[in-house]
């Protein structure tokens, strides 16, 4: 089913793509793929020039032959007439650059470059056997040490040289008839450019091949990301597809390379032996100098060495057995010669291409990567899995652990008032950016404040409805709120009652004594999400992030390869084994994820069977209880029990002989329309409800039974599940199959009887919305609770605008709707020399507090919309206005707490607006004596009782938490424990007349008549103390 549905979203979304959307995808694309052939072009340039140079002898400028050369000597210093820029120093190359010290609004600091420079000129090259002319101006590439830096004020220098007294090194290409190294190659079939080097042979194979390998990983690079973008735009999503894309396109494209590169190289290789071998024979016979003649028969050997070196890899045994590449002999040398060699000595060469310590670093960090990626792109991917195979559970139907659901915001939830808009939500993620410019006159927003604001909230479907609560989860949320002002942006990212969300996450019992499941973080559940998008939306959202992720890791792992490949043995093949590799390492994370998968089927299957077992038993509990009770509280004939006790035979607790579903619910619907006077009786109306429940939760058991049974079976039989699952001798799944046609519908018997809880669940819900509508009828007489929040913003700056004291006048006459002019300038007064008595600082604390109480109304709406017009007033952007507001924002938006163990504060609001009322510490604690001394009078709380209580408090006071009214209330236990009931109500009943604001006495008076009679009878105890406590409310 759950695959059905996302296929459905996939045709419906790729039927929806037009042309455009496929021309953009292809371009592209298209682009990815000439610049990964570029950059495999570069790749390849820099390792044949890496292998050209390894393959060449270095030679004494006697015995150099036409074609590609490598020396090593002095600079004459004659033709060192250019001189560094810092300090003067001869030199025949030279880079300067000047560079300036910025910084940005943010206080970040660079250095710009301002001016800069740089030249080369031609010098001879001399060594023991004679001198040769560089073409040193027409060199490619020149590696140099720095040779000077400065820093004086917000500038610095910098310059790197070949200075005249260095030693360097030249890889270029000789020509005989002009006596010169340049770079000729057109001429030619290899790759190398004329380079110079102050850094030796080292500098410059090491630069050549960190170059090849960072063209290399752009261009893999590039070919994963265009298979990233064909899968994303054919809504292709498994593991598997990527898998087969990436293994035939890399590794048969890197084979190709390795070999054509590898063949290349071998025959250049060859044909330059054959080139020193002719010219040992041609200087034999016609040279006059017999020391050139023994210094090329030498190279002539080295290269032959060097090309005995390049066939004689393991990694080119078969190019060296299909090509027919035979060895070379090496010339004898003469008695004389060796007297040459002592004066002009082989010199050594660089071993590894790659420095130890590089090879460390890099590949270590390849790792890193590859490791770091791989386990953030699994964890999605695996959470792509679950969505795929958990099977949407209507509400009601939830059992404890990982569950998915989807369904609305109940308008009943509690909200706050979004940050910024003030917009009524239960979820906000906010973020103010201020834009800011740096030196070069560019712009770009910077965050300032950021965070959230939520509530723990409930969601409903037609089955019922659920406690979410998003704390540590992954939401995701519409931008419902983006405003420019001047230099600000504002924006929210909010959820709202009436909005569809789809949830995946853990259900849990939040205590022992909490009836019903929420969902929420649990330590042993990875996988929590809160999405306003649909299923396929959040599962395609996983998916490609996954694989993006993978594909970052897959690129760490070809990387590792080739950096510890390449410090090893540099070649072609490096690459072409890194794509083995990486081939490797998807096969074995494919079956990683297959095997992971089949595993999770297999205990979904067997929790789904326990949790229909578990509704099995619990039906066939019901019925002797049912018996038990009848016989003993009820005093009907023997004929209602006689059918009850055939009822109580008939239920099965095993599923393989248990009755239809709404079986046992219809007969007992047919025994209360068989004797119509027991439907009245409290017992028989509260089993009613039981059987109800019992038979609609069996009924979800068997379809979320069937469901995943339906995706078990189709997992094993697919290719190429299906061969893992024989291996681990996975066997189909068998189906709860019904019988009757009514057996598939949760029976709902609301038309039949209206039971006690329907009718209290109806009160209370007409008592929330009175207690509302006083709640908002006494906020509107509380004008100081408009008046200082608003003043308190534009005192904050300290020259107050005559654009903000004309918004402060609309605010009131909008809101406070106070007519009495006096009245309204005595109150400022007052609140003037408050302020100057106890600081602004204090009075905006006070002015917090009070706020909260309004979180989550119209009113609290308005204000903030009012604190944004009048904080925006003057056109001027000040901190501490900033601050002011912000401090309000978060009492209107549910962040604020009050500290523990802080002292209660003076409340101007209070002294001048109205009565004096209480700390709401003081007055949760009196509210909550008060109910648990009533509940107490007959001995025992009942469990109704104590929800009812709990209920009461979170409605009534700043607390959001139920755990904190749990301990509130355990802490009211201990107090009778210690000071006895009667003690304790005296106390109680002494405080209640003056401690408690009116909106809560009224509510609490009206609330302990219910309250009395949750347990279905009343106790003259509770008569008693509940006659007492509604006096002192009505003093």
């Amino acid at each position: 089913m759950q695959e059905n549905k996302v296929k459905m979203a996939s045709d419906n979304a790729t039927n929806k793509r037009g042309g455009k959307s496929f021309g953009c995808s292809f371009s592209c694309i298209l682009i990815l793929v000439v610049s990964a052939f570029f950059m495999r072009g570069c790749s390849m340039d820099n390792m044949e020039s890496v292998l050209e140079v390894q393959r060449t002898p270095l030679s004494y400028v006697a015995g150099l032959i036409d074609g590609l050369a490598l020396v090593e000597g002095q600079i004459d210093r004659e033709d060192a007439t250019l001189r560094t820029i810092l300090g003067g120093t001869p030199c025949v190359y030279y880079s300067w650059v000047k560079e300036r010290k910025t910084e940005d609004d943010e206080g970040n600091t660079s250095w710009e470059t301002v001016d800069s420079k740089s030249d080369a000129v031609d010098f001879d090259l001399i060594d023991k056997s004679g001198d040769v002319l560089i073409r040193n101006s027409r060199a490619g590439a020149y590696y140099s040490r720095e040779t000077g830096s400065t820093q004086y004020g917000d500038f610095r220098e910098r310059e790197n040289a070949i200075l005249h007294d260095d030693t360097v090194t030249v890889v270029g290409y000789y020509s005989e008839s002009a006596h010169q190294i340049g770079d000729d190659r057109r001429q030619s079939d290899n790759a190398v450019e004329l380079s110079v080097s102050s850094l030796g042979e080292r500098g410059i194979v090491s630069s050549l091949g960190w170059g090849s390998i960072l063209y290399m990983m752009g261009a893999i690079a590039a070919v994963l990301l265009s298979v990233y973008l064909a899968m994303n735009y054919y809504k292709a999503h498994h593991i598997m597809s990527a898998t087969m894309l990436v293994m035939a396109i890399l590794p048969p494209l890197l084979l190709l390379q390795w070999v054509v590169t590898t063949s290349g190289e071998l025959i250049k290789s060859e044909t330059r032996v054959y080139q020193y071998r002719a010219m040992v024979k041609e200087t034999q016979v016609g040279s006059t100098s017999s020391i050139r003649h023994a210094l090329i028969k030498r190279d002539a050997n080295t290269s032959a060495e060097l090309y005995e070196q390049y066939r004689t890899r393991y990694t080119n045994i078969l190019h060296v057995w299909l090509g027919g590449y035979e060895q070379f002999e090496l010339i004898p040398y003469v008695p004389g010669e060796q007297a040459i060699f002592k004066e002009y000595p082989d010199r050594p060469r660089v071993g590894s291409v790659l420095p130890w310590w590089q090879v460390m670093l890099a590949g270590v960090g390849s790792v890193i990567a590859m490791i770091a990626a791989g386990r953030k792109g699994y964890k999605d991917l695996k959470t792509k899995r679950r969505i795929e195979n958990i099977p949407t559970s209507p509400i009601r139907g939830v059992v404890p652990g990982l569950t998915e659901v989807v369904g609305e915001i109940s308008s009943q939830s509690r909200v706050i008032n979004a940050r910024y808009s003030g917009n009524k939500v239960v979820y906000c993620r906010y973020s103010k950016q201020r834009r800011v410019t740096n030196s070069k006159g560019k712009t770009r927003w910077r965050t300032v404040e950021s965070g959230v604001s939520k509530v723990v909230f409930e969601i409903e479907d037609n089955t019922g409805s659920i406690k979410i609560d998003t704390d540590q989860a992954t939401v995701t949320a519409p931008n419902t709120h983006s405003v420019t002002s001047g230099s600000l942006r504002y924006n929210e990212w909010t959820l709202s009652p009436g909005q569809e969300l789809y949830v995946l996450g853990p259900a849990v019992l939040e205590s022992s004594t909490d009836p019903a499941l929420t969902i929420k973080h649990s330590t042993t559940e990875e996988h929590f999400i809160v999405s306003s998008n649909g299923e396929a939306s959040v599962l395609f959202q996983y998916a490609y992030a996954g694989l993006g992720l993978l594909c970052l890791s897959l690129l760490g792992c070809i990387g590792a390869m080739i950096v510890f490949y390449g410090g090893a043995s540099f070649d072609a093949f490096a690459y072409f084994a890194a794509a083995i590799g990486s081939a490797s390492f998807l096969f074995l994370l494919n079956l990683a994820f297959m095997f992971n998968d089949l595993i999770f089927m297999k205990n979904w299957l067997s929790r789904a069977k326990a949790n229909l077992n578990v509704s099995l038993k619990r039906r066939a509990d019901l019925i002797p209880n049912l018996v038990k009770i009848v016989k003993t509280a009820l005093s009907f004939e023997k004929d209602v029990q006689s059918r009850l006790t055939e009822l109580q035979g008939s239920i099965s607790g095993d599923a393989a002989t248990a009755e239809p579903v709404g079986e046992l619910q219809k007969r007992f619907t047919a025994l209360l329309e068989e004797y119509p006077q027991i439907r009245t009786d409290n017992l028989v109306t509260d089993l009613n409800n039981r059987i109800v429940m019992v038979e609609n939760q069996l009924e979800f058991a068997r379809t979320g039974l069937n469901a995943v049974t339906r995706t078990h079976n189709t997992r094993i039989r697919k290719f190429p599940d299906s061969l893992m699952a024989s291996l681990m001798r996975m066997e189909m799944g068998e189906y709860f199959q019904l019988e009757h046609q009514n057996e598939g519908r949760a029976v709902d018997v609301s038309a039949l009887l209206k039971t006690e809880k329907q009718k209290q669940e109806e009160l209370e819900d007409q008592q929330r919305q009175e207690n509302y509508e006083n709640a908002t009828s006494e906020f509107n007489r509380q004008h100081g609770i408009v008046i200082a929040p608003l003043y308190c913003i534009m005192l904050a700056n300290e020259e107050k605008a005559d654009a903000e004291i004309n918004e402060l006048k609309k605010a009131v006459d909008a809101l406070t709707k106070l007519e009495d002019e006096d009245a309204f300038a005595d109150y400022i007064v007052a609140l003037q020399t408050d302020i100057k008595e106890r600081g602004l600082d204090p009075v905006v604390e006070d002015v917090s507090t009070q706020l909260q109480a309004i979180s989550g109304t119209d009113l609290a709406s308005e204000l903030i919309e009012r604190f944004n017009l009048l904080a925006h007033a003057d056109d001027v952007y000040d901190k501490q206005e900033d601050q002011v507001v912000d401090k309000f924002r978060d009492a209107l938006g549910g962040e604020v707490q009050p500290a523990e163990g802080e002292q209660p504060k003076r409340n101007l609001l209070k002294k001048l607006s109205g009565p004096k009322r209480a700390d709401r510490s003081a007055e949760q604690e009196l509210l909550m004596l008060t109910l648990v001394t009533l509940c107490s009078a007959d001995g025992e709380i009942e469990s109704s009782e104590y929800e009812s209580i709990v209920d009461f408090v979170l409605a009534n006071s700043t607390l959001v938490h139920r755990n904190e009214v749990r301990k509130l209330a355990g802490k009211s236990l201990e107090r009778i424990k210690r000071e006895g009931l009667d003690e304790v109500v005296d106390q109680v009943a002494g405080r209640l007349a003056g401690e408690l604001s009116s909106d809560v006495a009224v509510q609490l008076a009206q609330y302990i008549q219910q309250l009395i009679v949750v347990d279905g009878s009343t106790h003259e105890n509770e008569n008693k103390m509940s006659r007492r406590y509604l006096e002192q409310l009505d003093s």
